[in-house]
């Protein structure tokens, strides 16, 4: 349970660890989720598996030295071998398999550039997938990371909380273009707002379309179109939950590309900065809150209220879930 939050700490669904970049053929990467060490690495023919970090022989951590054999991953103490699947598949200077050892496994997918892994405080395999996105005509992503002092329904929330983006965002005439949808693990909304932007030295007052998909409580895609270019944009928040106090916040931004490359990163720059400006403004906030779980919400904020009963789902238990605003 979490200190700061009437629920748990991590809940039930995909949340990013890196990017598939991050993992060449032949490489392993390591990284903290959940209050544990996860080792992924991918073999030589291109699969990705996540296992637990330390080896179940004699506990060594797999990621400081390890190294990929083939479709198998090699501890550096002693050479005990374990495939995706967790099974021990041999031994030290080629000696055969210790029947029955097993390392610990996560279900890892790759999605839309992301490496995710499903976490489940039950230990149930996964119950719901994230969609691949069309990337034809989409440039490579921007990515910033960041740890941050909350917890991932708190970021999550944020990309349906309309009021706070004229408060503390700046932008205006914030409204409603298609209501939220509600479709199990998914939900989905559409706004509209204005901001004043100067762009490639072009200053005047843009009109967004923000058009938001959320898969669970640590993935948010937001596409965007402006009037200013006509760009078409992508912005992922992705919350993982680091320990029962912070979250690694993966911002990531991509656009439809233009003929001219240099166009293309040069806009892409601009979006990039903007969006993370924007989350920046978020970070105190969110570090400094305290989580009301009856909150007084306007008739506009109503949204939440809904948003806050669907995220019941992604814990466990009802009792540890967040209370209905």
């Amino acid at each position: 349970m979490s200190r700061r939050y009437p629920f748990p700490s991590y809940p039930n669904g995909w949340f990013a660890v890196g990017l598939s970049g991050d993992l060449p053929a032949g490489g392993s990467l390591t990284c903290r989720a959940f209050g544990q060490e996860l080792v992924l690495f991918r073999t030589e023919a291109g699969a990705a598996f996540a296992l637990d970090a330390y080896c179940p022989h004699l506990g060594a951590h797999l990621g400081r030295g390890g190294r990929v054999c083939g479709d198998s991953f090699r501890c550096p103490l002693h050479g005990f071998r374990y495939d995706g699947q967790g099974h021990c598949v041999g031994t030290s200077q080629g000696g055969p398999a210790v029947a029955g050892l097993r390392i610990g496994t996560w279900p890892l997918r790759e999605r839309n550039g992301l490496l995710l892994v499903w976490h489940h405080a039950e230990g149930r395999p996964p119950q719901w997938e994230v969609p691949v996105l069309d990337a034809a005509e989409w440039s490579a992503m921007r990515v910033e990371r960041v740890d941050v002092r909350t917890h991932p329904q708190e970021v999550t929330e944020n990309s349906i909380d309309l009021t706070h983006f004229s408060e503390l965002h700046g932008y205006e005439a914030v409204r409603v273009v298609d209501p939220p949808s509600l479709d199990g693990p998914c939900l989905r909304a559409a706004f509209a707002s204005s901001r004043s932007v100067e762009s490639l030295g072009t200053a005047g007052r843009a009109e967004f379309v923000f058009r938001v998909e959320v898969w669970g409580l640590g993935y948010v895609c937001v596409e965007a179109v402006d009037s200013v270019f006509g760009v078409r944009s992508r912005q992922f928040a992705l919350a993982t939950p680091l320990d029962d106090e912070r979250v690694t916040l993966r911002l990531a931004a991509s656009i439809v590309r233009f003929a001219d490359p240099a166009l293309t990163e040069r806009i892409l720059g601009l979006f990039f900065r903007g969006f993370i400006s924007d989350l920046r403004q978020d970070i105190p906030i969110w570090e400094n809150k305290r989580y009301v779980e009856a909150p007084a919400l306007t008739r506009a904020e109503g949204i939440l209220g809904a948003y806050r009963h669907w995220a019941r789902q992604f814990y466990s238990a009802p009792g540890d879930a967040a209370a209905t605003a």
